[in-house]
Parts: C-alpha cells; structure tokens; sequence
C-alpha cells in the first residue's frame, strides 16, 4: 500500500529568513507535486540590516542558479576578502577568508610559520594570505580559475542588505510557482493522532491574486517552517518547545544597529572590542552598518552610544537619529523539528552576530531541510538526523563565537574581567589548549570554520603557541625562512597588481549589466 506523501509545506512569517527558505525549497521541489505557501504573519523584530556573508555564499548562489552579478546589483552589494579585529592586546589582525601561504613538502603551512617565529621572526601570519595583503590595500578582484595562478587562493564573501536580499528572494521564489499570502493565523487545528498541526485557520490582511481582505482561509499542511522571528510563532507559542540560553557562554543582552550614509573603502569588515562587548562595521555600496553587541548589566544604552560615536568619529545626534536597540536572548530551541514543524532562523536560535553571520545559519538550515525534504508525513527519523546536524553546527558557531570573549588581552573593564573566569564548553577548552600547548586544532563533525581558519583566527588574537610539529625541524631554518620570506613577496606583489575595490566593483557591474 502506497504511503501518504507531502504535498503542502507551508512557510510562516515575512523578511529574510522566509525568503531564504521559500527561495531554497522552491529550487529544491520544483519538480514536484509539493505546494509552497509563504504565510506573512507581522513580525516586529524583522530590521533592515547588513548582513555579512563568507564565501559560502557563493555555494549557495550556486545551488539556486544565482548570477552573482545579478545578485550584487540587487542588493547594493559589496565583497569582502577579510574581517579586522582590533581592540585587544596585539595589532590590528586581518582573519582572512583565503588560505595562508603554501604546503612546503607535504607539511602544512603554519607549522613552518611558528618554527620561524620561534628563532624570533615577528612577521605576522596574516601577512602570508593574499585575501588578507589585499584587504589592508583595499584591493580586490574575483579568484583565478588555473590553480596555479597565486590569486586562485584568493576566498572572498558578500555584504548585502537583508531587505533586498529578502526581495530578491521573494521574486525568485515567486517565479517558481510559490505563493505569498499576508495574513493573520487565528488558530492552529491539531491532528487528534499524531499532535502535529494539520490546518492553519487564517485571516487575510491583504488583496492578494486570489484573496482579499478579511477572508477566511483554511490551509492544509502536511509541514510547516516557522520563520517568524524570535517570537517563534508556531515553534514557540504553538507547539512551546523550549529554548535553550546560551548566556554563559555568550555574555551579551542588547545590541544597537547604526546605518550611516557612506561609501565602500576596502573589502574588509572591522571587529573591535569595546569595554563591554564587540562592535562590528560593514560596508554596502552607499552605507555603511555599525553594529555593537553588549552586556547591559555593565553599560548602558546611553554610555553604548556615547563609545560609539568615540571610536567611529561619529556625532553624537547622527548616532541616535539613526540607530536601533534590538534585545538578544542568545540560545536556540532544544529542538529544530518537532512533529511536522521546522524552526529556521530567528525561530530556531540567536548566536549573535560577530564573524559568522545568523543568515549564515538560516541558509544552511534550508539547504539542509531541502537535503532531507520527507517523501510521507512519517518523518520521525529524518528529523531527528535534521536535529543532530544542527545542533552540531550550532555547536561550533557558538563556540567560535564564544572565544571572542575569551582572547586574552582585553580592555581593563568589569566586563572582561568577569568574561575571564566565564565557563565554556569542554570543545571549546579542548581547543583552546590543544592550540595553544601544540599548535594544533580538533576539526570536528559539523564544522563551520576550515582547520586553517581556526588556527588563523587562533594565532591573530591568542598570539604563537608554545610549540608546533617536531617534523618541521627536519628541514633548514635558512631555507625555511627564503621560501617564507619569498611568499611574503609574492602575496605583496600580487596584492599591489590588483585594482582597488570600488573601481574593480563597478567595472563588475558594469561588465555584467542587463
């Protein structure tokens, strides 16, 4: 006897995180007999804002179909090959997006680097990437395809508004066959059998191509995905899955968004620790985004404000006029997908937003539900490997997120002092000591970062680990030290032959117009 198949998913709530999952599913299901429907509940907590992407990104455009140039256009984009991280202990360190200098006889690079570093050279790692010497110049330009070309190292991302990235999507989508409907859900009908939710009864706000204003709707769904934000309006408020805090972990309550007028310098975003969290600054094409994460317990809207307008060299009345105060609960549900509901972005979890961006999140999370997309509503099994996936991503972007409140160094304020004795998980020590014992990084299931990544971003604010692989003392330290010192030549050279970002993005553009 065939099996009961699903033919209705329908999407809840409106802004990017249900754009990015109606553009993935449609894609996915296109040639199927799979209805989509997007229900746009209100959703309060849904800001413009920019958004940061790492080449990941580009898989993503990739498995869509998106012409990159169409989608940069689109969304006043800019490219970014680097994040600056600025405020600790050491100098300025670019954490590049591309990898650092090159295998030397089968041995990976940043083990030759420490040996140099150990007979005293002070060259900073960063200074072996070229995405990183191109950021500092302000230069950019897309990767080489030859893999012997230096500038196939190059990795870059993309920075784009959340608002017409949400639009795009939205007309992607639509294109697709998906339906969009703004409306009011006025009670969920629960299946007597299973508990899972088997009808929406609606309220239509909107005239839409088959429905008007007031309408009664009533919508079957064999799945739903709730991206409705923080208030989690199915996951959360229907079917009271609970939330799991990450506070300890992750120390911060509030964050303030800043959108100032201005125009793309270099393809870097600026991370710096302030006396009470960290601040980020990221270019689009005519603004520029500022963002600072915090802990209210230690300093007030107010003073958050005023250390703004210090650091960015921006007036105290053009910060207030253009900022937002947004609260942060970080955390995630204990569970992703529960009966026949999938929780995607804001619904799912909040790890804040420092180097890894929470549309990062959202975008995997779709890619991976279109993966285990279920052919019958029996799906206990797929949502349980659905579940274990993502918390192990989950996992690994808030530890990575945490050892920003970890690096050593920091400003002399009661916020740091207490992040000292903070409590993190057992991986992320393990981490921690590894690298800075042995010069060594655990690569786990369910990474986000490359080893190569952890251990740049490790070494750029924790500083050389004590010791390194022994079999790099096999080779001569004299002719360690030519080799290194000829890449470091070579990324400069390579890095001064490319055009600076604006004019290489507008020649892009305008290369690629329609």
């Amino acid at each position: 006897m065939q099996q009961p198949r699903v033919f209705s998913l329908v999407i809840v709530g409106r802004g990017v995180d249900a754009a990015v999952t109606a553009a993935v599913l449609a894609n996915a299901l296109e040639n199927t007999a799979v209805k989509i429907t997007v229900i746009q509940t209100a959703q309060e907590d849904e800001v413009d804002r920019c958004a940061a992407l790492s080449p990941s990104i580009q898989v993503f455009n990739k498995i869509l179909g998106i012409h990159e140039a169409d989608l940069v256009a689109a969304t006043a984009a800019t490219f970014t090959l680097a994040q600056r991280y600025t405020g600790h202990h050491k100098s300025a360190y670019f954490f590049p997006y591309g990898e650092h200098g090159f295998t030397l006889k089968g041995m990976n690079f940043f083990s030759y680097a420490a040996h140099l570093q150990s007979l005293g050279d002070n060259t900073p790692y960063d200074q072996y990437s070229l995405s990183a010497v191109a950021a500092s110049l302000g230069r950019f330009r897309h990767p080489a395809a030859e893999a012997k070309s230096l500038y196939s190292t190059l990795a870059y991302g993309l920075n784009f508004s959340t608002s017409l990235f949400s639009r795009y999507l939205t007309q992607y989508a639509q294109k697709k066959s998906v339906e969009f409907i703004d409306a009011t859900i006025e009670q969920y009908v629960f299946s007597a059998n299973t508990g899972n939710i088997d009808k929406l009864m609606l309220q239509v706000n909107a005239a839409g191509e088959n429905y008007t204003p007031g309408q009664q709707v009533t919508l079957e769904c064999d799945l739903i995905v709730d991206c409705s934000g923080k208030r989690a309006a199915v996951m959360g408020d229907a079917l009271a899955v609970t939330w799991l805090e990450s506070t300890r972990s992750l120390p911060v309550d509030r964050r303030i968004d800043v959108m100032q007028a201005g125009t793309r310098g270099a393809p870097v975003n600026q991370l710096q620790f302030l006396s009470s969290g960290v601040s980020r600054s990221v270019s689009l094409k005519n603004n520029n985004a500022i963002s600072y994460i915090y802990n209210s317990a230690f300093i007030t809207e107010d003073q958050a404000l005023s250390e703004l307008s210090a650091q960015y060299e921006i007036a105290r009345h053009s910060l207030e006029n253009n900022s937002a105060a947004i609260q942060l609960k970080p955390g995630r549900r204990a569970s992703f997908w529960y009966k026949n509901c999938v929780a995607i972005g804001a619904s799912a979890g909040d790890l804040t937003s420092t180097c890894i961006d929470q549309l990062h999140l959202t975008q995997s999370a779709a890619l991976r539900l279109a993966t285990l997309f279920p052919a019958s509503p029996s799906f206990a099994h797929l949502s349980a490997e659905y579940n274990r996936l993502t918390h192990l991503e989950y996992d690994h972007v808030e530890d990575f997120h945490s050892l920003h409140f970890q690096v050593p160094g920091m400003p002399l304020t009661d916020f740091w002092s207490v992040q000292k004795k903070a409590v993190i998980s057992d991986r992320l020590q393990h981490r921690i000591s590894l690298f800075t014992s042995a010069g060594r990084v655990p690569f786990f299931e369910g990474e986000t970062l490359a080893e190569s990544a952890w251990l740049s971003f490790m070494v750029g604010l924790f500083g050389w680990p004590k010791d390194y692989s022994c079999l790099i003392e096999q080779n001569d330290s004299v002719w360690i030290k030519e080799q290194l010192q000829k890449m470091q030549n070579m990324m400069y050279q390579a890095a001064q032959a490319m055009p600076d970002h604006n004019t290489y993005l507008a020649q892009y553009l305008a290369s690629n117009a329609p």
